[in-house]
């Protein structure tokens, strides 16, 4: 396909049980390339927030009203806004043809993502039923790929067709299903769907003289007439229409001027006719529908205004253009929900920050001053679009966050907490709003205002605990509330040398209120026996030792133990305590050991020589098997391999076995053990050698069969001149002591025994020139190795006749041809045939 498009639906409304009609126009220009170009598609419908299953997206194409000059207002192309489709939605994709000539045949490849299926595959059909292509034929590949062919009727008395307007026609109506288990993660490619005209099954005609009944063609007319009946065929790269949408958010939360608001990239791309897109950012015009409630900066960002205004209903949208290459505007729909002020929210869970007893501030070298107890706030607003409302959403971290008295009570840039710092009140608020909650702060000179430390609670886990929404989704309507839930966690396993689990400690005071533990704040953990676990406080992770003893019981020690010189101890005897958990080293069902060779040859041996290549070492690999894991323990320390006799082959500590040198022959065993472990195995090892070669020859030049027949005599050959022999070509075989066996074609030297000079050979291929009183010897050499059996060749000129002459050809320029081409007594060929003796 020389171009595409990206694909939306048309329609909708309502989500329309989840079928939606999408209309794709393939242009096509010159068949000089075939591409294929991601088509997206999506779901037109009202902005969907708790949509999740596919990307938000725009789609295309608009043919300019100036490519019309008998009805301006049609078009090929239309804009819509949609969100996405859910898993098990299906929709309609209409394939339409903007081409630049008539195409009597067109072979449409139609293939989509992992994350679909085509179901359904429909040719179109005129107005009256009738077909409109003369033959067609539907063949489904697979689930994902459909073949279509569609062939025109030439007709003997064509009409002559001119252009006048440009035209869209139908072609086909493919059905995609997204599969059920379709989700937001998968890959782009996944959600791709490709239409390719295939280069190889187009027949183009450029000329106009045909039948121009709807049964005649595949195709319509892509340009424009002048006056005089020239037809002007559209440039492949004008761009025909809009593809503007929002790269990020369509519905904002104006806070007015208590916070500000979000903005969304704009982009504005045009759609070529070749189906390429081009960023016409630059060039585009973007103004808001009502400005009283959104604001863009140019066409590069778009977000709502900060001014007040009364809530009303606030769906609204950007229009953009671009006046330069005359392109119908389009409207990218936006929505914005107002705050409700009057609705804010601001809750402070402990507004007593008490002094807690042990802990000091390092600022203060008399160790009078202490830490105090710190509480997380939140704060809630209502948002409403004049129709719907969004009730008590969160927006701690949108606001400003002020204290009348920061050494009184601060503000944690970073956890949104608030924090004591000295003794007093503070009035804790919400910028630019009015809502604040006094907190006090107790003197901690006096003792009653201290609040102790009664313990530690911890949780030992390897992963935080399964995320559940309730209703289950994944379809939720407008404003659905959603309760999410988290499990508990994933209580840690710990086995195998490294593996590793997570602790978190929290310090619990008297008024039962919490704080977190960390490095920072004087968290300490101990392991009790390092033989067993160990420790790292920074990341708070147990691990595994390599050659752990295993147990179970309090390993490991926590305490809240604060850095600097007022801390020698405890911040008291309750801040500490003892972490249960329990090691159970594995045991393994067996041990399993690969790589062992059928055999090796000593080093040295003529079989480990180069043409012969017999292995004079291998590499084995031994692992652990546990019921559910496999451990590569090959080069692991603790892995032992003992062979049973190093004067036949040798074998290191990661499993290198290696022959002997000596040329020594049998077989062997090694035992592989890993300590610790109550499993083994043993595998043998065999050493062979080489034995002996073998010579025999066969025809040459070479035939079908030939290489198994046997020759011990060269024929010359019936009216030959010079006289020419037979030849043959010499196959040479080594033996093992096992009796295995190889062919040997390189590294080989071959002793033609005295022979008057009328035998040579080249290459293992034996000529003649004469003929010979005898059989002559001939033995092959390999690694300083001979053949132990001679071949015996004999040469004589009792001629052989020519049965047959084969495979007759004329040859020029190195290739077989039918025809002698060139210049009149300057062009040459060759005949070239075989013979049957």
């Amino acid at each position: 396909m020389v171009g595409s498009t990206k694909s939306s639906p048309t329609s909708c409304g309502g989500r329309n049980n989840g079928f939606c009609v999408v209309s794709l126009t393939i242009p096509v220009s010159e068949f000089s390339t075939s591409q294929s170009v991601d088509v997206l598609y999506g779901f037109a419908d009202e902005p969907d927030s708790s949509l999740i299953a596919f990307p938000t997206q725009l789609s295309i194409v608009q043919t300019p009203a100036a490519i019309s000059t008998a009805t301006p207002d049609s078009t090929l192309y239309s804009v819509l806004p949609f969100r996405g489709l859910y898993p098990g939605d299906s929709f309609n994709m209409e394939v339409r043809s903007l081409f630049s000539s008539y195409i009597l045949t067109g072979v449409i490849d139609i293939s989509v993502g992992t994350d679909l299926l085509i179901t359904n595959v429909e040719i179109a059909k005129a107005p009256s039923g009738d077909d409109l292509f003369g033959n067609n034929d539907v063949t489904k590949i697979s689930d994902t790929r459909w073949a279509v062919i569609l062939a025109g009727q030439r007709q003997d008395s064509p009409s002559t067709q001119t252009l006048t307007q440009a035209t869209d026609e139908l072609l086909l109506t493919v059905t995609v299903r997204v599969v059920p288990g379709a989700t937001e993660a998968s890959a782009p490619s996944a959600r791709e769907v490709s239409l390719s005209l295939r280069n190889d099954g187009v027949r183009n005609v450029r000329n106009f003289q045909l039948n121009v009944s709807a049964a005649s063609r595949i195709g319509s007319r892509a340009g424009v007439t002048t006056g005089s009946g020239v037809v002007h065929i559209v440039n492949p790269n004008t761009v025909m229409g809009l593809l503007p949408y929002i790269n990020g958010p369509t519905e904002f939360l104006r806070f007015q001027n208590i916070a500000s608001a979000d903005t969304s990239p704009i982009v504005v791309m045009g759609v070529t006719r070749r189906g390429s897109e081009v960023n016409l950012g630059s060039q585009a015009v973007c103004a808001v529908a009502d400005g009283t409630i959104l604001q863009a900066t140019g066409c590069t960002s778009i977000g709502p205004t900060s001014t007040t205004g009364t809530a009303r209903a606030q769906e609204t949208g950007l229009d953009i253009s671009v006046p330069s290459l005359s392109l119908t505007a389009r409207r990218v729909p936006l929505r914005v929900h107002d705050i409700d002020l009057n609705s804010i929210k601001l809750t402070i869970d402990n507004t007593n920050l008490k002094p807690i007893a042990g802990m000091y501030g390092d600022v203060d070298p008399t160790c009078n001053t202490h830490v105090y107890q710190r509480t997380d706030v939140r704060v809630t607003a209502t948002f409403s679009d004049g129709t719907e409302s969004l009730v008590d959403f969160d927006i701690t971290e949108r606001v400003q966050l002020t204290t009348s008295d920061a050494n009184v009570a601060s503000i944690s840039t970073t956890t949104h907490e608030i924090v004591g710092e000295g003794t007093g009140t503070a009035n804790i608020g919400v910028q630019n709003t009015g809502v604040s909650v006094e907190v006090t702060v107790p003197d901690a000179a006096d003792s009653d205002n201290l609040i102790a430390v009664i313990g530690l609670d911890y949780v030992v886990f390897s992963a935080l605990g399964t995320m559940t929404l309730s209703p289950a989704g994944p379809s939720y309507a407008r404003d659905t509330e959603v309760t999410v839930q988290v499990g508990a966690p994933t209580p840690a396993s710990l086995r195998f040398e490294g593996d590793s689990a997570r602790v978190s400690v929290s310090a619990v005071l008297e008024d039962h209120s919490r704080f977190s533990l960390n490095e920072a704040n004087g968290l300490v953990l101990e392991s009790v026996d390092t033989e067993i676990i160990t420790v790292d406080s920074t990341q708070q992770r147990l691990v595994v030792p390599v050659d752990t003893k295993g147990g179970n019981g309090p390993l490991v020690r926590a305490m809240l133990r604060p850095a600097g010189a007022c801390h020698t101890t405890n911040v008291s005897n309750k801040a500490q305590t003892d972490i249960n958990i329990v090691v159970t080293p594995p045991v393994a069902n067996s041990m399993q050991v690969t790589g062992v060779p059928s055999f090796l040859v000593p080093v040295g041996d003529p079989a480990a020589a180069a043409g012969a290549d017999f292995p004079t070492q291998a590499q084995l690999s031994a692992s652990l098997r546990f019921t559910g894991r496999t451990i590569s323990v090959t080069s692991d320390a603790r892995t032992n391999y003992t062979g049973s006799d190093d004067s036949l082959f040798t074998v290191s500590s990661s499993g290198r076995v290696v022959a002997n040198n000596a040329g020594r022959t049998g077989s062997g065993t090694i035992l592989v053990t890993f300590a610790g472990q109550p499993v083994n195995q043993t595998v043998t090892v065999v050493v062979e050698k080489y034995q002996s070669l073998s010579i025999r020859a066969s025809p040459f030049p070479v035939y079908s069969g030939s290489s198994s027949v046997d020759v011990t005599t060269l024929s010359a050959i019936e009216c030959s001149t010079p006289t020419t022999y037979e030849g043959a070509r010499f196959h040479v075989t080594m033996t093992l002591t096992n009796s295995d066996t190889k062919a040997i074609s390189t590294g080989l030297t071959f002793n033609v025994a005295p022979n008057g000079g009328v035998l040579s050979e080249t290459n293992g291929v034996l000529t003649a020139s004469g003929s010979t009183t005898g059989p002559i010897d001939i033995h092959a050499l390999f690694a300083s190795q001979q053949t132990t059996v001679p071949w015996q060749m004999s040469v004589t000129n009792t001629a052989v006749t020519i049965a047959s002459v084969t495979n007759l050809q004329l040859h020029q320029g190195g290739s077989a041809t039918t025809t002698l081409a060139g210049g009149k007594g300057s062009a040459n060929g060759q005949l070239r045939y075989g013979i049957t003796l």
